[in-house]
């Protein structure tokens, strides 16, 4: 197990000390590692380790077969406080690619967080990691960029949507199941716009 522990810490990029998680177990995609035939080395992961020495590790893409006659798969532990329990996702949505040539910059509790520019087909990013449990804000700004061409459109039917909200993954696909902010920008538009939104994230 220590092993296992030295191969998943160095693979987070965490600065662990081994002696004080050896005696929790360690799950990947919530599936408990009972043992393993051989060595495990993963890349671009998210680690969570709890007050009892718990790893839990999400990889995308892996899938973890339980040994004959092991457990089923641990229910996700309750998050700790002041952490996220849920996902939570940002989506843009557009009828058509480029026509209202906005961008938009977010801030989440006072920090920049990332842009997206309705130049793109479409963006989606996982926010879950710039949220705290209970209350946030969440700002939009955008502004009309043409990016040194023309106009493309002066339509009200061409839009761009920004939508946050708690859901989740499966399949390669997000599926929103709450949404929490909503912000639409049309071509018609041409100044600066902004939104802004008190959120309860879980």
């Amino acid at each position: 197990m220590r092993k296992v522990l030295l191969v998943l810490c160095a693979a987070a990029a965490l600065v662990c000390d081994v002696r004080a998680v050896q005696a929790g177990n360690v799950y990947i995609n919530d599936e408990k590692i009972e043992a393993l035939t051989k060595e495990v080395v993963l890349k671009n992961v998210d680690v969570r380790i709890d007050t009892k020495g718990n790893v839990f590790i999400s990889a995308k893409g892996v899938k973890v077969t339980p040994a004959p006659g092991a457990r089923a798969a641990a229910p996700a532990a309750p998050a700790a406080e002041g952490q996220v329990g849920r996902r939570y996702y940002l989506v843009t949505m557009q009828n058509r690619p480029g026509a209202t040539q906005y961008k938009v910059d977010l801030f989440i509790n006072g920090k920049w967080t990332r842009q997206v520019h309705s130049k793109h087909a479409q963006e989606i990013a996982d926010l879950s990691r710039s949220f705290k449990s209970g209350r946030n804000t969440v700002h939009l700004v955008a502004t009309k960029d043409y990016g040194g061409g023309p106009r493309v459109s002066a339509s009200p039917a061409d839009y761009y949507d920004v939508v946050i909200g708690e859901g989740n993954e499966s399949g390669g696909r997000i599926f929103l199941e709450r949404r929490l902010v909503e912000f639409r920008l049309t071509a018609d538009q041409t100044d600066g716009r902004q939104s802004g939104h008190t959120v309860e994230i879980r």
